[in-house]
């Protein structure tokens, strides 16, 4: 039994993520496999971070909101914290992320900084992220972003550019979602959908977020 399964595909495609939660436990587990369906390598974060007495939060992924990206090296995951101590503040559903290496003898990074995973703003109530990679002439990195949406305002998408090394980071970008949200915080912004997503088209330079209401 789990929640918020995801795919994603490195763009040689020679690799696959799957990424996905534990109904019971919350636990984020990540697998991947090499393009014959072979398991190169299986990671779960909560464990991982009890048997490696890492300083930061046991992944608890709140109603089994995460998501998967990848480059030719490993697959980046985020997903929404139901609690975590970030910048001295307890913060709830708030979204965290890091970079899973497909070679499994390669450790797996956190803020040392901050001892804490890494995150895009520190505020709480970020709901469903959605990540991808996009590589151009000019620059190469991840865009990762969120929905948002508290009472009486309208609904939006926060997008961030974070740089391969996972702390350098733009500021965050609105994006009107058309909506105005409930009391409570229900639509577009909570919620598991398998079939939304997020992805770069390099031939045409443009973003796609797909979702659904």
């Amino acid at each position: 039994t789990s929640w918020g399964v995801k795919i994603a595909v490195t763009p040689d495609g020679e690799h696959i993520g799957v990424a996905f939660s534990e109904r019971d436990t919350h636990s984020l587990i990540v697998a991947v496999l090499d393009r014959e369906g072979n398991i190169v390598r299986t990671v779960n974060l909560t464990k991982y971070v009890e048997d490696n007495n890492l300083p930061v939060a046991k992944p608890n992924v709140w109603r089994g909101m995460l998501t998967i990206a990848a480059n030719n090296t490993g697959f980046l995951v985020a997903w929404t914290q139901y609690n975590a101590d970030i910048g001295g503040g307890s913060r709830v559903r708030i979204v965290l992320y890091t970079f899973i290496p497909i070679n499994p003898n390669q450790p797996i990074p956190y803020n040392v900084s901050g001892n804490q995973w890494f995150w895009l703003f520190n505020g709480s109530y970020q709901y469903h992220p959605h990540a991808t990679w996009y590589c151009t002439s000019a620059y190469c990195g991840w865009i990762i972003g969120y929905q948002f949406v508290s009472t009486g305002t309208s609904a939006r998408v926060w997008l961030y550019r974070v740089n391969q090394d996972l702390v350098t980071k733009s500021t965050g970008i609105p994006i009107p979602m058309g909506r105005v949200a409930s009391s409570e915080g229900t639509g577009v912004a909570v919620g598991v959908d398998v079939l939304s997503g997020f992805m770069f088209d390099r031939h045409t330079g443009y973003f796609a977020w797909v979702q659904r209401n």
